[in-house]
């Protein structure tokens, strides 16, 4: 059985300003609007996505909410050449005066869609090697 290696990581979306934050993601495969800046590296959907449509996300004021993605090798490789990265969501903006078919083709179009990116982070290999032996 092939084995693909994953690196699990939680980021955080936070609204820093006093407005009310709407978007644009899936229900299920939510890890769709985010992105890494790296070509060699993809941010995985989850496998166990099964009833999956566009949905509205309210962050408010000062709120921070957490998703959990999954960091792997576009071509099966390994991490020893990964280390400093960046996360990217797509800024899906949601108003009122969008039908369903605006918010799905919203969706479809999200890697042309505005980006907003995350410090740097960095990952230490050597400790990720340690804690899979």
């Amino acid at each position: 059985m092939d084995t693909i290696d994953v690196v699990y990581i939680t980021t955080f979306l936070y609204n820093p300003s006093q407005d009310t934050i709407k978007f644009v993601r899936m229900s299920c495969s939510y890890e769709d609007i985010f992105t890494i800046n790296n070509e060699n590296f993809k941010i995985q959907s989850r496998y166990d996505c099964y009833l999956n449509s566009p949905t509205i996300e309210t962050l408010l004021p000062k709120e921070k909410k957490e998703f959990h993605l999954m960091i792997n090798h576009a071509d099966k490789g390994n991490f020893q050449s990964f280390r400093n990265f960046r996360i990217g969501f797509f800024n899906l903006k949601y108003t009122k005066e969008k039908t369903a078919n605006d918010i799905v083709n919203l969706y479809c179009t999200r890697k042309k869609q505005e980006v907003i990116w995350s410090n740097e982070l960095e990952l230490d290999i050597k400790k990720l090697i340690n804690i899979s032996k």
